[in-house]
């Protein structure tokens, strides 16, 4: 699949993670956070995993507010991932059969 994550990191200032553990963050500008967003942070962290050979400790979505502030959202579902391969594989399958792909 196809994608850039926004960023690969620790955070330092959070309690309830340790600052030895990698977590996965993108940004998102919109005015609320969509539903997809969380199966497409879990194809991005199985890529980084399987690419890097590190392991993602938490995935998270942070949603950029236009007065400055930030909403910082914890993607925990451990059904996330399975969903984007069956979208994905949907997908692939109407191309393969030449069906209109609504979205």
């Amino acid at each position: 699949y196809a994608g850039t994550l926004d960023a690969i990191g620790h955070f330092h200032r959070m309690k309830s993670i340790s600052p030895t553990r990698l977590c996965l963050v993108d940004k998102k500008a919109t005015y609320t956070l969509m539903p997809a967003v969380f199966p497409q942070l879990a194809a991005y962290q199985q890529a980084f995993e399987e690419s890097q050979r590190r392991v993602i400790y938490r995935r998270f979505a942070v949603r950029l507010m236009p007065n400055g502030t930030y909403e910082l959202t914890l993607c925990s579902d451990p059904s996330d991932l399975s969903v984007f391969l069956a979208a994905s594989s949907i997908l692939a399958w109407k191309e393969r059969h030449k069906l209109e792909i609504a979205l």
